[in-house]
């Protein structure tokens, strides 16, 4: 495998990066994710920003990168 998309990233299996991030609140039970972005450069930020001011639990793709992207986050 090839391990050059991000630290502790590796590339898909079409040889794209694509990152995962998830994030709970165990207070509140509050929780925000985002899987399979390809422009996010922190993913666990936007899986954070997805909790607290999201209205969904889970963004994949091209909807997580554009969130990112709306809530300002670097991409």
């Amino acid at each position: 495998p090839h391990f050059n998309a991000g630290y502790g990233a590796a590339l898909n299996e079409h040889g794209i990066h694509e990152l995962d991030a998830s994030i709970m609140d165990g207070s509140s039970l509050a929780a925000g994710a985002v899987c399979a972005s390809r422009a996010i450069r922190n993913p666990i930020r936007a899986a954070r920003a997805l909790m607290e001011k999201g209205d969904a639990v889970l963004l994949n793709g091209t909807a997580a990168d554009r969130f990112a992207e709306v809530a300002g986050l670097a991409t």
